[in-house]
């Protein structure tokens, strides 16, 4: 299962981090940038290159699921910047923590092993529209945070990330087609990325107090994620927008997936709420087998 390796390298790093004197937290930090800055561009710049912008779903999907993301998350910023201890800035990424889901590393395996290819249309699309959509506009979100030392326009446009993702998805819309070994070499560098990552996710899971975990309210995160996403997304795709089966049952299990490592990037991009955005992530995978097992059944049940 995806979840299992992905649980095999957070506590992997975890190990490491516990018992080599030498992993230190500057080390570790070390580590996380260069993944950020070189890795991942070249893992996203492949992906968006290389996707059929052909196949998005309908726009009710579409809908859909915006309409639950936004919903959720300013609901849940609203209930975050309540408590004095959290900033704009934290509580816009504690709300996306319990929100974006994993949709790549553990989604484009179990929705393919579910329901076949028939979803791939569904899948890519809800993909899609996090990287082109979700993404940019959460940045601009934070640029609007009103803190200071916060990114700029002109830094965002800078960040690498972006850049991979704006550069990828240009040349894809031109047909530009570049040399295989290229996208490949581009593509096996990028994968590098999601092992790396995630062991220095767990590797500054040990840095962290377990103690602080309440003060963070990781706990209203996790619920969240697990139950409420899920059961507002099965409400609005069934009884309000009236989604066919097949892409009710794609998007309640998309939504019930773990939290996904982009909410990390923000995180230390950002250097906010870092602590509570590895938990999220370390929890959700922990517990989304059962997670996803349970709204799967609930969906066969209520909407088949």
């Amino acid at each position: 299962m995806e979840q299992a390796k992905l649980m095999s390298w957070i506590f992997l790093g975890f190990f490491i981090a516990k018992t080599v004197p030498q992993v230190t937290q500057v080390r570790v930090d070390w580590i996380r940038s260069f993944a950020f800055s070189y890795l991942t561009p070249s893992l996203f710049f492949s992906s968006i290159y290389r996707a059929d912008l052909n196949l998005l779903p309908s726009l009710s999907v579409i809908a859909t699921y915006g309409v639950c993301v936004g919903t959720l998350f300013f609901g849940l910023r609203h209930s975050l910047m309540k408590n004095k201890l959290n900033t704009a800035a934290s509580s816009n990424i504690k709300a996306i923590s319990a929100i974006y889901p994993n949709a790549v590393g553990v989604g484009v395996p179990l929705i393919f092993t579910l329901y076949g290819a028939e979803a791939e249309l569904i899948l890519m699309g809800i993909v899609v529209t996090n990287l082109l959509v979700v993404l940019p506009l959460f940045n601009v979100l934070m640029i609007h945070s009103g803190e200071s030392g916060f990114y700029s326009y002109r830094k965002v446009a800078t960040d690498p990330i972006l850049i991979a993702i704006v550069s990828g998805l240009l040349l894809n819309l031109w047909g530009m087609t570049l040399s295989p070994w290229v996208v490949n070499g581009l593509s096996a560098v990028g994968w590098v990325a999601l092992p790396v990552i995630l062991c220095v996710l767990g590797a500054s899971l040990s840095f962290y107090q377990l103690r602080s975990l309440a003060k963070e309210k990781v706990l209203s995160l996790l619920l969240v994620k697990i139950l409420f996403f899920p059961l507002l997304v099965l409400l609005i795709a069934n009884y309000v927008i009236g989604l066919s089966v097949l892409e009710t049952q794609v998007l309640v299990l998309l939504s019930s997936l773990p939290t996904g490592i982009n909410v990390y990037l923000l995180s230390e991009r950002y250097h906010v709420a870092k602590q509570a955005t590895a938990s999220v992530i370390l929890f959700t995978t922990l517990f989304s087998l059962l997670s996803l097992l349970g709204w799967e059944r609930v969906v066969g049940y209520i909407v088949t």
